[in-house]
């Protein structure tokens, strides 16, 4: 038995206009109906594909997490040079996005049930909110029309800043130096 959600493999035809006008309603019913059939495979595709995203950001931030301790001081480096690049010479990897992943796998009792089922985030967006790596969207914002000019998230280890290590401090000094700038540029605008 074929199932009703089932993904299509081929992309949908457009009919042409003047086709459309003549075609009879219960084609277009029939059309209709298929049409739907592919969109909700699409989007279980899409959930699914989601889902699968936040896994592979976990499993790669374990191996990171490996990495960075096999690679103290060093890993900016280290990342460097072992990741593929893309068609343009661009590392596919960022450390950014390295971090990222580290901190997806270090907090990943917030992701995943602990039945051992797949992740609670949808997408990776979702898996950054519940993590604490992006702000949770604000319902009172309703459609964005008044967004904010900028949007600041913040996630730090509870350890202590003087039990960093000194590469991480040097991280968070060079992550954070364009705040500072900003800081100052906005203190003098207000005085």
């Amino acid at each position: 038995m074929e199932d009703a959600h089932a993904p299509t493999t081929t992309q949908p035809s457009l009919i042409a206009d003047e086709a459309l006008r003549t075609t009879p309603d219960s084609q277009l019913a029939a059309r209709l109906n298929e049409l739907n059939t592919g969109l909700l495979g699409s989007v279980q595709i899409a959930v699914s594909a989601g889902s699968m995203s936040v896994l592979f950001a976990v499993a790669m931030g374990q191996v990171l997490e490996e990495e960075m301790r096999r690679h103290e001081g060093e890993f900016a480096q280290w990342l460097e040079t072992v990741i593929a690049r893309d068609e343009e010479g661009k590392p596919r990897l960022s450390e950014t996005t390295a971090l990222r992943y580290r901190t997806l796998w270090r907090r990943r009792d917030l992701i995943f049930p602990v039945d051992g089922s797949m992740p609670t985030a949808r997408n990776l967006t979702d898996a950054y909110q519940k993590v604490g790596i992006l702000p949770e969207p604000d319902p009172a914002r309703g459609n964005g029309k008044d967004a904010p000019f900028f949007r600041l998230a913040f996630a730090a280890p509870a350890t202590p800043i003087s039990l960093w290590p000194p590469k991480e401090i040097r991280a968070f000094l060079h992550r954070t130096e364009h705040i500072a700038e900003l800081r100052v540029e906005a203190a003098k605008m207000l005085s």
